[in-house]
């Protein structure tokens, strides 16, 4: 007994205009054992003999729900085994993998199942996977979403082919499928996972959408495939205008091959918004982040480092780190150290006045009096700039110039006692690119001043000073 010929017409259709499947392609079905990938094995086994198509069957065993998963992969097996279609199975254990990665139980069986179907689909020689998504899925996909917060991307919903995967059923209602199989008598198991309500796709199933349906519109799972649709067809002309513009502001700050990702900000700040999302988006797909994972507060919290006029860093899905390194946003897995440090040079002697180069840096040091009084502030505590002052009585006869050091600490202008310069310079905004280069005034191990930024409490300038210096910082 055939299928009615609407059913295998629209599956024909989205198998044509949907899915890029041409005659004399190879399909590998993959089979769950439930009611949608059951038909669609039995409709893509009735089509393949018109077009034609190569098939071939796979199932794989995540490794949970105990006999009733075993029940499912020997009814997969006996199904390609019926339709005489070569048959891949595969064997995971899926609670160790979550475990092992830190993944959510369905992110890991997810992440093995598809891993597992590519292979077979090499092992088969098929040019497509095709899945058994159908439009009742879709309308739960867009309601999740949604309630989670996602972007136009993540609004369009489940791709009809997105790689090799093909989702020949987006089109067709579950109930239509039901109805197909109770009229040809075509058995199919039922996972009793699908009605755990522990699970929010199950609740959006059972009680959101039937809630809707009732109250707000009786087709809503038509309308929002619609929507899904519609989404899709702004999103792809968007995600065209972004790769573009990733590719243009990758070209313009290259990065070593299979290094980091590093883009500058003021490039990125003059995208629109939408685009400049996707750009990110784009650059932290590059970088290696599982997109699967990456949700619109991961995207937003980028949005903040770029907003920021200062240094930071977030920690993304799949080990990915987005930092701000003076202009660049630099995407990268793992530890990636911001610039090789320079080894300490020695520190040079000093006794003001006097002008010195400071070794391990580009800059100069200028000291002279600042007289009369009137020609330095007295209204400290404030920060200088390029040139600082400093009460001339307070400083020690030893003096000497040189760039930090590890454990080096500093008395900020109206602290209360010194903190660590590491802290300091970080709270100042000072780049990490150039908190190596700096000059410091040191007396011993006590940092009088960090020139450039800012005088110690201990030397600065008083309302009762009458002798200062100005330190001016110079370019060799």
């Amino acid at each position: 007994m055939t299928m009615p010929k609407s059913i295998v017409s629209k599956i024909e259709d989205a198998l044509r205009r949907r899915c890029g499947v041409r005659p004399g392609h190879g399909i590998l079905v993959a089979i769950s054992g439930g009611p949608d990938s059951t038909f669609l094995c039995h409709a893509l086994r009735e089509i393949a003999h018109r077009w034609p198509l190569r098939l071939a069957a796979a199932h794989f065993h995540h490794g949970i729900r105990g006999p009733a998963a075993d029940r499912d992969a020997a009814f997969a097996a006996t199904l390609a085994r019926d339709l005489g279609l070569p048959f891949f199975s595969g064997r995971a254990d899926a609670p160790a993998h979550a475990r092992r990665h830190g993944l959510s139980l369905e992110e890991a069986a997810r992440e093995l199942r598809l891993g597992f179907l590519r292979e077979a689909a090499a092992g088969a020689g098929a040019d497509r996977i095709a899945l058994g998504h159908t439009a009742d899925d879709q309308a739960e996909e867009v309601l999740l979403r949604l309630l989670r917060g996602s972007a136009l991307a993540g609004l369009s919903g489940i791709p009809w082919r997105r790689g090799p995967f093909v989702r020949p059923l987006l089109g067709t209602r579950k109930a239509e499928i039901l109805a197909e199989l109770e009229r040809r008598r075509l058995p199919w198991c039922r996972d009793e996972t699908n009605s755990d309500p522990r699970h929010l796709r199950n609740r959006v199933r059972s009680r959101l959408l039937p809630l809707l349906r009732e109250h707000f519109n009786p087709a809503v799972e038509a309308t929002l495939n619609r929507t899904a649709a519609l989404l899709a067809d702004d999103e792809a002309v968007l995600e065209d205008l972004a790769r573009a513009a990733f590719s243009r502001l990758e070209n313009d700050a290259p990065a070593p091959s299979g290094g980091p990702i590093r883009l500058r900000v003021a490039d990125l700040l003059a995208e629109a918004p939408a685009i400049r999302r996707r750009v990110v988006r784009l650059a932290l797909e590059a970088a290696g982040a599982p997109l699967r994972r990456l949700v619109a507060a991961h995207l937003l919290g980028v949005e903040a480092l770029l907003a920021r006029n200062r240094d930071g860093r977030i920690d993304l899905p799949g080990g990915v780190r987005a930092e701000r390194r003076d202009d660049r946003l630099v995407l990268h897995r793992g530890e990636v150290p911001a610039a090789s440090r320079p080894a300490p040079a020695a520190p040079v002697a000093v006794h003001l006045p006097g002008a010195w180069a400071v070794p391990g840096t580009p800059h100069r040091v200028r000291a002279e009096p600042a007289v009369p009084p009137e020609d330095f502030p007295r209204a400290a505590p404030l920060p200088g700039g390029r040139t600082l002052f400093v009460d001339a009585a307070r400083l020690p006869d030893a003096l000497a110039l040189r760039t930090r050091r590890p454990g080096d600490r500093f008395w900020p202008l109206g602290a209360p006692a010194p903190v660590r310069l590491k802290g300091f310079l970080s709270r100042r905004g000072v780049p990490r690119s150039t908190r190596d280069t700096l000059p410091l005034l040191v007396d011993e191990g006590e940092v009088l001043a960090v020139l450039g930024v800012e005088v110690s409490h201990r030397v600065r300038v008083r309302p009762d000073t009458r002798r200062a210096f100005s330190l001016t910082l110079e370019p060799r």
